[in-house]
């Protein structure tokens, strides 16, 4: 056997009504004064409610009322969307060009090809006494899910996915908890000329970042 509705159960499903009646009857009446996201008619319960009379309920609205329904439906519509906008990899325009490592010999490089067909390409190499000791295969691409991610292969080893955790004007973060090391993958515009790539993760129950600054260089000048 069901339990008895409680009051406040009974008045969220009323108000729920409520919204959608005025979405339905009052549309064309309410759009001009709507402003989405912008509705100062904040006091639903003042607004809108119901009046007893006898043994009926009647429904009673004012004009701010219908507005703020609209208001707020096209607001949840719009919050809606928002979450479902895919990341842009032209926000990631910076990473493009030739990095030159700040903390090993000439030689030790990133090259990342400029955006396109929502993706970038990269390749890097680590230069010591005059030999390759290191190098890596790497991509920022749209997934199936739409997000971003950036893959790795170093020393042409399988790929590790990282999706991309984080991104605006001058970082990108990325993140695959199952990896063993690292576990986060992030770059950062220092302005035009300099960059910061780091990677973080967990060894031996410690936290361990470890940096890589670069400097910009023309690839023209690429050893």
């Amino acid at each position: 056997m069901n339990a008895p509705s409680s009051p406040s159960s009974k008045l969220a499903s009323t108000r729920h009504f409520h919204l959608v009646f005025f979405i339905t009857l009052l549309t064309s009446s309410v759009l001009a004064h709507a402003q989405p996201c912008d509705c100062s008619c904040t006091d639903y319960d003042h607004l809108v409610g119901l009046t007893d009379q006898g043994s009926s309920q009647i429904l009673h609205i004012d004009q701010c009322g219908a507005a703020c329904a609209m208001a707020w439906a096209l607001c949840d519509d719009a919050l809606a969307r928002s979450s479902t906008t895919q990341p842009n990899i032209e926000l990631l325009g910076w990473l493009s060009g030739c990095w030159q490592s700040d903390s090993v010999e000439a030689g030790s490089i990133e090259h990342w090809l400029p955006p396109a067909g929502d993706s970038m390409l990269g390749v890097g190499r680590t230069v010591r006494e005059g030999t390759t000791v290191t190098f890596e295969f790497m991509q920022i691409r749209r997934q199936d899910d739409g997000n971003l991610a950036f893959i790795a292969q170093p020393n042409g080893r399988e790929p590790t996915t990282f999706p991309l955790l984080s991104l605006d004007a001058s970082e990108a973060a990325f993140e695959n908890r199952q990896h063993d090391f690292p576990t986060r993958v992030i770059y950062t515009s220092q302005g035009p000329e300099k960059l910061q790539a780091r990677i973080e993760g967990t060894r031996n129950g410690r936290k361990v970042t470890i940096p890589f600054p670069m400097t910009r260089i023309s690839c023209d000048d690429v050893q």
